[in-house]
């Protein structure tokens, strides 16, 4: 082998190790900005929630239900809160969520981190940061938040003037939003750690 093959060789070797570290610090980089959710339930328990017990869902999601202190985990549940294995992880049930929720609703619908798809029927759009996706129940005449069942035959709507046409109460989105207490509480957890 000449000298210019093996002066070729060593750069691209030292190219490659390079490649390689940068890599694996920006997979430390990912890594060291996502909580568990144990971190995530002591956060709103250190904040004088009730948090339930944590439960794996069927997307791998970590859930767990928020309530007051007062009214504990009675019923329905204030707010629900997914934590995600990674960021990655997040990023595909977000991604999986909004289609599902354009398909089932037959629409357009804006894709943000702030209003996202409705995760579970009854609660209104999601909040996405990192790895954790929040939810709050919505107020029963949150008419979004409350999709008709599949199986159910839409309503026949006649207007004076136009012919008898189909109506689906799924065109319409939730109108609730997560509380920004509960958003800023996540938030300062994160900017807290230096994980923002």
């Amino acid at each position: 082998m000449n000298s210019s093959t093996r002066v070729l060789i060593g750069s691209l070797s030292a190219v490659v190790l390079v490649g390689f570290s940068s890599l694996a610090s920006q997979a430390h980089v990912v890594e060291s900005h996502t909580f568990t959710a144990d971190q995530v339930r002591a956060e709103f328990v250190r904040a004088g929630y009730v948090a339930g017990v944590l439960t794996v869902g069927e997307d791998g999601a970590t859930v767990f239900a928020v309530d007051d202190a007062a009214t504990g985990l009675t019923g329905w549940p204030r707010l629900r809160v997914y934590v995600f294995a990674d960021d990655l992880a997040a990023a595909a049930a977000h991604r999986q969520a909004h289609g599902r929720e354009e398909a089932y609703r037959n629409r357009t619908i804006r894709d943000s981190d702030d209003r996202g798809p409705q995760l579970l029927s009854g609660y209104g759009v999601s909040v996405w940061h990192r790895n954790v996706a929040l939810i709050q129940a919505s107020n029963p005449d949150d008419r979004g938040a409350f999709p008709v069942e599949l199986d159910c035959a839409p309503e026949l709507i006649t207007t004076g003037s136009a012919a008898p046409e189909l109506s689906s109460a799924n065109y319409t989105l939730s109108l609730t939003g997560v509380n920004p207490v509960f958003v800023e509480l996540l938030m300062a957890m994160y900017t807290r750690e230096g994980r923002s």
